[in-house]
């Protein structure tokens, strides 16, 4: 690759907003590296099988440091999307505590593994309105059961003023019936 071009790092890249995510990236000229777990599901692919050739597959997971230490070590990125995580709310009340380790302590070892082997390196952590539970009032605020979790989050990344704190990508979440969407 080009020696100025960027690399981006996309955890969850299998997952719909991750192959679009991907697409706009290679669009526009970065170098995109998608970590996907070992155990992701074949069909998930398929949302990135047009991109076969212009991105880079590293296999990690979020539970597992050591595989996050050598992505980072390896690929070096510029900039780190985190789309991974165990976003199925049946799931998540079935598997709370495997959600947790995913959604939370994932996102922490993500950003340890960045600050010790790429500190330069901007952070975006997609996230949802969804955590603030059902809409109770107009405007939203963050007085419901999921504000922990939100806080949390904040939390991770205020401790540098280096990283991008976001909070959704609106126009890949409003796609619900979108050809990615399996």
């Amino acid at each position: 690759m080009f020696p100025n071009m960027r690399k981006a790092l996309v955890t969850g890249i299998t997952g719909q907003d991750g192959s679009y995510l991907a697409e706009l990236l290679c669009e526009k000229g970065y170098e995109v590296y998608g970590m996907h777990r070992r155990c992701s599901v074949d069909d998930y692919f398929k949302r990135i099988d047009h991109l076969k050739g212009k991105i880079n597959l590293v296999q990690g997971d979020l539970i597992d440091g050591a595989s996050l230490d050598q992505i980072m070590k390896n690929v070096k990125p510029d900039e780190i999307y985190n789309l991974g995580s165990q976003s199925q709310v049946a799931v998540s009340f079935l598997q709370p505590y495997v959600t947790r380790e995913i959604n939370w302590h994932g996102v922490t070892r993500l950003v340890d593994r960045m600050k010790e082997h790429v500190p330069q390196s901007k952070f975006y952590q997609a996230s949802t309105s969804e955590l603030f539970g059902a809409v109770l009032e107009t405007p939203q605020n963050e007085k419901t059961p999921f504000n922990l979790f939100m806080s949390a989050s904040i939390i991770i990344f205020t401790s540098s003023s280096k990283f991008i704190v976001g909070s959704h990508f609106n126009f890949l979440l409003a796609l619900v019936g979108s050809p990615n969407k399996l």
